[in-house]
């Protein structure tokens, strides 16, 4: 068996049900993993779930058999605690972030403020006096902002940028 315990993954809120798994990994939903073989370190599983109170033992018992978890915890009071007790003995939780969009990141402020002003339903041009920019300044960041994010029209560019942007 290895010596480095699977990873264990804490999902915010809803982050079970868009949770696309870890390079090298198979994400499963659920934490049942069959009586056979007991040792699944070797299958390289993900069990990706809500853990409460009826679900606290078997995500303790597919990670014990070597699964790693992708999970949100729901139980509480004693049963949290001593699921999060045994857990941290089994392994190193950590905070899982989605990864980062780079194309969203690509972008300067200057668009990031364009686009969250288009989404918030003002008029280029509204938006352009807003940011104290010309509007033939608001249309060339809005053109490049549309290149890095792949995109062919302005909406679709906000309708990405909303859908990626970073929480405020």
């Amino acid at each position: 068996m290895d010596a480095t315990p699977p990873p264990v993954l804490l999902l915010a809120a809803g982050g079970a049900d868009s949770f696309t798994g870890l390079p090298g990994w198979t994400a499963r939903r659920g934490f049942d993993l069959g009586p056979e073989p007991w040792d699944r370190t070797a299958d390289r599983l993900v069990c990706v779930g809500i853990v409460d109170d009826d679900t606290a033992p078997a995500a303790l018992e597919a990670l014990a058999r070597g699964a790693a978890l992708a999970i949100e915890v729901a139980a509480r009071g004693a049963t949290r605690h001593r699921f999060l007790d045994d857990l941290h003995k089994l392994s190193t939780p950590v905070a899982h972030e989605p990864a980062a969009d780079p194309a969203v990141d690509a972008l300067t402020p200057t668009q990031r403020d364009l686009l969250d002003a288009l989404a918030g339903g003002a008029t280029v041009t509204a938006a352009a006096s807003d940011l104290h920019l010309s509007r033939r300044t608001a249309n060339r960041a809005l053109a490049d902002a549309r290149s890095r994010l792949g995109t062919a029209s302005t909406a679709a560019a906000v309708r990405r940028w909303v859908e990626a942007r970073p929480p405020t």
